[in-house]
């Protein structure tokens, strides 16, 4: 939040060092790829949603987030080739 309004974040910055990739915050990066998840379950591309939250879980195996929408998208997937009776 600090950085949004111009604060001095140099010293929280060096106080809790955050893994990147090109620069990029991997917590921005893995965020990114749940949206893509999302948006590829929207579209009923239940196979690589799955893939894509299966992704984060890797990298990150406590993001709430992935794992919530991967249950989503594996139910969905079910019922999709056998629909509840």
């Amino acid at each position: 939040m600090a950085l949004l309004l111009g604060g001095n974040t140099a010293g929280a910055a060096s106080a809790t060092a955050h893994p990147a990739v090109g620069g990029i915050p991997v917590d921005f990066l893995l965020f990114g790829l749940v949206l893509l998840g999302v948006a590829l379950l929207s579209a009923g591309e239940h196979s690589a949603a799955i893939e894509e939250f299966q992704a984060v879980i890797e990298r990150d195996t406590d993001h709430k987030s992935a794992q919530m929408y991967l249950k989503i998208a594996q139910t969905q997937q079910r019922n999709s080739v056998h629909p509840p009776a």
